[in-house]
């Protein structure tokens, strides 16, 4: 699970921050945020930590912002609200109501947004920059082998 947010991490810079590559890009002036729909979650919780465990790595500033108990509508407040000081974020957009969330953060707040798993149809989520769908059965093929 870390590699895969590493990875989703790594991309979500890359398109975030292609306008400063003339200048000199220092990873510690940039602050990612994980929003969350449910903070300490048990499955969550192994999200969040890699999520934190990358940042770190690559040497950004991060927050990890949500709602103690499973709330959508919390969520994108939250995000919302960390939005005003983040350069991108990954957001956890299961709901519907995350769409117009990502639009708003994107357009009002200029914040790059990603989203680590849902799959929304290309021109479908004005503002997502970047997903990280998957198909469940490749998925799957994925992690037995890598278990085996």
């Amino acid at each position: 699970m870390k590699k895969i947010f590493a990875l989703v991490l790594t991309l979500c810079l890359l398109l975030c921050f292609t306008a400063v590559a003339e200048e000199e890009f220092n990873p510690a002036d940039h602050t990612l945020v994980f929003a969350t729909v449910l903070v300490n979650h048990p499955v969550l919780r192994c999200v969040e930590l890699g999520f934190k465990e990358a940042c770190e790595e690559l040497g950004y500033q991060y927050q990890i912002v949500g709602p103690e108990g499973q709330d959508f509508n919390e969520m994108n407040a939250a995000a919302e609200a960390a939005a005003v000081y983040a350069d991108g974020m990954l957001l956890w957009a299961q709901d519907p109501t995350c769409l117009v969330t990502i639009d708003t953060l994107k357009n009002d707040y200029g914040c790059y947004v990603g989203v680590p798993h849902t799959y929304w149809e290309e021109g479908s989520c004005e503002g997502l920059d970047f997903t990280m769908a998957c198909v469940p059965e490749t998925y799957a093929e994925a992690v037995a082998d890598f278990f085996a």
